[in-house]
């Protein structure tokens, strides 16, 4: 059976709570590096972004990724943040450092892949931007490939759909 785009408001409506209106995303296939910062300095990770306008204030919008991060060093504190804008939607019990993902690469030839979920609830009909950022304690980061080589490589995703409630 066809996909079929719905365009009309009026059908939107009258989908079941928990329908998909609409579904975004960017993948990366290519490698990305990040020279370190220190821990707690984050950068945007290039092409892991992805905009959505939502039809409804009332929608949820589910974001999902799954990226394939390395470094260049090994054995250092690295971690992921997830943001709706310019706002970051992570934990807050750290007390120093609060991610949305945090690892550590035991060896630069390691590539952890890395997958989360997130259902947030925008309540906006404006233009929302989802995003990664990465922040490195030592060393290169590295996405879509070992840090320690260019042997291997891979993809990395972000997708987000706006969810009728």
């Amino acid at each position: 059976m066809p996909l079929t785009k719905l365009n009309s408001a009026s059908v939107i409506e009258r989908l079941p709570v928990g329908s998909v209106i609409e579904t975004k995303s960017s993948t990366v296939n290519s490698m990305v590096t990040q020279s370190a910062g220190g821990i707690g300095t984050f950068y945007d990770i290039s092409g892991m972004s992805v905009a959505i306008t939502p039809k409804f204030a009332s929608s949820e919008i589910l974001v999902t990724y799954s990226i394939n991060v390395s470094n260049s060093n090994t054995e250092r504190n690295d971690t992921i943040r997830l943001l709706r804008g310019s706002t970051a939607i992570v934990g807050t019990g750290g007390t120093n450092h609060n991610a949305t993902e945090y690892f550590r690469i035991g060896s630069q030839w390691h590539i952890r892949n890395i997958n989360g979920n997130y259902l947030d609830s925008p309540n906006t009909t404006s233009a929302t931007v989802y995003k990664l950022q990465w922040s490195m304690e030592e060393g290169l980061g590295v996405l879509n490939r070992r840090g320690g080589s260019t042997d291997f490589s891979t993809i990395s995703t972000i997708t987000v759909q706006e969810i009728k409630q």
